[in-house]
């Protein structure tokens, strides 16, 4: 049950429906610290995040520990709504926790990745999939947990995300 402010979970990777909600509300309209980040494998290869950006970015958010399928439902629902997600730079795939020989195979190209800490955002501690766009002012905007039990959710989200940040 959801008490006192505070998402209950209810098992390793997922939120009470409450928490749920409570976790989106709560993280949205946060300022993010800009952070270097690295692609792929390559920890020289770096860029920042607030380099990426300038012209607001899609941050597909995957955990190597979280639910696997959980990853790949969201993974695959970013590739069927943006056809072009491999090539489009607006559209980040941001992991943690995940061994390099996964890394580059999962996402379509090759994923970015903390060269230090990691976010700022309290929705990182429950390593669960979930996706956000950062405007250019490093601003959480819309953020969303994907449910597998509610696709026509996920659909709408993101009819909602292209109508106000990629039209």
């Amino acid at each position: 049950m959801f008490r006192h402010g505070k998402p209950r979970r209810s098992g390793h990777s997922d939120l009470d429906l409450a928490g749920l909600v409570y976790a989106i509300f709560s993280n949205n309209d946060i300022l993010v610290k800009d952070l270097w980040l690295y692609k792929g494998t390559d920890k020289n290869d770096t860029i920042s995040l607030k380099q990426l950006a300038q012209r607001g970015i899609l941050i597909v958010r995957t955990f190597g520990d979280a639910c696997s399928i959980c990853n790949d439902y969201l993974i695959n629902k970013v590739h069927k709504e943006f056809p072009d997600a491999h090539n489009n730079e607006r559209i980040v795939f941001l992991v943690s926790d995940m061994p390099d020989r996964i890394k580059n195979s999962i996402t379509g190209k090759p994923p970015l990745s903390f060269t230090d800490n990691g976010f700022t955002i309290p929705m990182d501690q429950y390593h669960i999939p979930y996706l956000f766009y950062l405007d250019d002012e490093m601003k959480v905007k819309s953020l969303f947990i994907p449910n597998m039990n509610y696709p026509e959710l996920t659909t709408v989200y993101f009819r909602i995300l292209k109508d106000r940040f990629f039209d």
